[in-house]
């Protein structure tokens, strides 16, 4: 009879310290991601912020009507220039295609981004302009 309440104690410790680790691994787990939801809020904030900055126009000046507009054959690279347009005032290389006519009037926009676009007059089409390789 003594043999077995040693055996019950020795079994209700037992049990305590698996209730305390149990217990532990529950609160890290609840840590844990607590810490993911708020890296994902962040991350989603911060490319909210991004776009929100993308399409603020902080200059624009026209640049001339569209003289000549031409693919490049074999684009390249991770951000690759697909189109080369020549306007009255020089040329530029764009990142995305655009269908416009000869003659159409063009604008350059700065955005709060620090990124620069072609658009035409109506700002219904706009491409961002390659940057240059510069170090």
């Amino acid at each position: 009879m003594q043999e077995d309440a040693i055996e019950r104690r020795q079994h209700q410790r037992r049990m305590a310290q698996i209730d305390r680790k149990l217990a532990e691994n529950s609160t890290s787990i609840v840590r844990w991601l607590f810490a993911w939801l708020c890296t994902g809020l962040a991350l989603v904030g911060l490319l909210g912020w991004q776009h929100h900055r993308n399409q603020q126009v902080v200059e624009s000046t026209p640049i001339g009507e569209l003289q000549d507009l031409r693919p490049v054959a074999q684009p390249t690279g991770f951000n690759p220039v697909v189109l080369v347009l020549q306007t009255s005032s020089g040329f530029l290389s764009l990142h995305e295609p655009m269908n416009l006519a000869n003659g159409e009037a063009l604008v350059r926009e700065m955005r709060a981004s620090g990124r620069s676009y072609v658009c035409d007059a109506q700002r219904t089409q706009c491409a961002e302009i390659a940057r240059t390789g510069k170090p």
